[in-house]
């Protein structure tokens, strides 16, 4: 067993290994290589007390061959000679007491009762993850970990408390939670906040009450770690489960925002943006008394907030969605999102005012929008009147627009018919749109298409797997030009995706 200290820096932080099975022969001068003791291999024969002393060993091996052996031995006795070390000056070595008394079998709730008052952070924290792994804690026990919770100054004690909340049951772990989310000062911190969020999504289906009761009161709302990682996440899950009780509980929340005189606009907004988030690419079925009346009376406000506009879409709560879309003062962002959701609602009323905001709209990312949306529906009138029109558009609305032609059999064949009469050049699709064409799978289409570009191949996982490796060695080989780039996202991507708030939200956000 050797110390080997490095005194030339290109030795420095290398590892290095015996030549000779007797370890005398290294690949260091002899002067930097220090004997720290003999190796002991067979530990088993040692007592108790021997073992004992070889936590402190500076070698960890040997700390944790001896915690292997208790674990076999499970002797008990050993508990009062090693609690004493919990109290020593040593952190590291109080926690291989602590390790070796819970493998050993005595740690029980009278030891558990002291060590949360350690003055080792680490020996408080690792009784906090021991308590977790029973899952299960007594009522003196649980009163030590709520004040743990309250007045711990450790922030690794309190992560340790958010992992063990997740894992006890609700009554035990939201008292818990409730005392977590009062420390503001682990509003930035990297890990706790989604550390309480994934304790409290463990109970939100199963023990909805219990979760609830955290933000009873207007002040828990005002708490930062509440408001900025909580209660939207709470909406957007409680939503997201999409039954009477789910719903039931999300109209709760809401209506504790809208009513309580201590609350205001952000915290509506919070659950009104989770709830929207929750009902992405869908219709709301089945949605209780509570929430659609909720919603109404949201709705029938002067200018209804757009995220009230889309739930009530999505609920089928407006009579004549398209009318939502003529002559609106609406900022483009709110139209876009109302496009979105006539869209993916499949509000076949909506088709005509829609192909009539694809034609008309002069700002280009609503035609996108409205040419996205156009791809949720199978009439026939729209392959027909976008072939015709377009060559019209401007460049992103055309590559849409293209996109929306290939994917039908009939749109495509109107796609080709229109190239062949030259109302459409060849070259303004793309590759990757051929291809879409072929993956109908259509006879007739793919004469056509092999009549009008040639017998295109689709791309075998070999040659995608090729380009993917040809795109990063070009990214390795030189520093990008930021501002080159941002020019090419704002023309090619930003149409319909967001990229650190910037661009349009069609697509999922990059």
């Amino acid at each position: 067993d050797y110390n080997i200290s490095h005194s030339s820096p290109k030795n420095r932080g290398k590892w290095y290994q015996p030549s000779r099975a007797d370890g005398r022969v290294w690949r260091v001068a002899p002067e930097n290589v220090k004997p720290i003791g003999s190796f002991q291999s067979d530990l088993s024969k040692k007592s108790n007390a021997e073992l004992i002393q070889l936590l402190s060993h500076a070698n960890d091996w040997y700390a944790r061959q001896v915690r292997r052996i208790f674990a076999e031995r499970r002797d008990m006795s050993i508990a009062s000679a090693l609690t004493q070390m919990l109290d020593g000056d040593d952190q590291r070595l109080a926690l291989q007491a602590l390790w070796s008394i819970y493998v050993s079998g005595a740690f029980d709730d009278s030891l558990a009762m002291n060590t949360p008052g350690s003055k080792h952070e680490y020996v408080r924290a690792w009784t906090v993850r021991l308590l977790g792994d029973q899952r299960r804690v007594s009522k003196h026990l649980h009163s030590k970990l709520v004040a743990l919770a309250r007045d711990d100054s450790s922030v690794v004690v309190r992560s340790q408390l958010a992992c063990t909340a997740k894992r006890l049951p609700a009554s035990l772990a939201m008292p818990i939670v409730a005392e977590l989310l009062k420390h503001n000062e682990d509003a930035d911190d990297v890990h706790i906040p989604l550390l309480l969020w994934w304790a409290i999504e463990d109970k939100a289906i199963s023990d909805t009450s219990l979760v609830l009761q955290l933000v009873e009161s207007p002040e828990t709302w005002k708490l930062p770690i509440v408001q900025r990682f909580i209660i939207r996440r709470l909406a957007r899950r409680l939503t997201a489960e999409a039954s009477d009780a789910g719903y039931s509980a999300a109209a709760g929340l809401l209506s504790q925002a809208l009513d309580d005189k201590a609350l205001g606009e952000k915290e509506v907004e919070s659950v009104l943006s989770g709830m929207v988030e929750a009902c992405s690419g869908r219709k709301l079925k089945d949605v209780p008394s509570t929430l659609k009346n909720r919603l109404v009376k949201l709705l029938n406000r002067e200018n209804p907030d757009v995220k009230v506009v889309q739930l009530a879409l999505r609920a089928g709560l407006i009579e004549a969605p398209e009318k939502l879309l003529e002559r609106s003062t609406r900022p483009v962002a709110e139209l876009i999102a109302i496009i979105r959701v006539l869209g993916e609602t499949n509000c076949e009323r909506s088709v005509k005012r829609l192909l009539r905001t694809a034609l008309e709209a002069k700002t280009e990312s609503i035609q996108v929008s409205a040419l996205a949306a156009l791809a949720n529906f199978d009439d026939e009138i729209i392959g027909n009147i976008m072939s015709s029109h377009c060559s019209s558009f401007r460049p992103n609305a055309k590559r849409q627009a293209i996109d929306l032609l290939c994917g039908r059999v009939d749109w495509g064949m109107s796609l080709l018919d229109s190239i062949e009469a030259e109302m459409i050049d060849a070259k303004d699709v793309s590759r990757d749109q051929i291809r879409l064409l072929l993956v109908h799978d259509d006879e007739e289409l793919n004469r056509l298409v092999t009549k009008t570009w040639g017998r295109i191949q689709p791309q075998t996982p070999l040659e995608k797997q090729g380009r993917i490796n040809a795109v990063t060695q070009l990214i390795r080989r030189r520093k990008g030009n930021v501002t080159r780039g941002e020019v090419i996202y704002k023309k090619t991507c930003a149409s319909c995706h967001k990229l650190h708030g910037q661009g349009t939200p069609i697509g999922p956000d990059l």
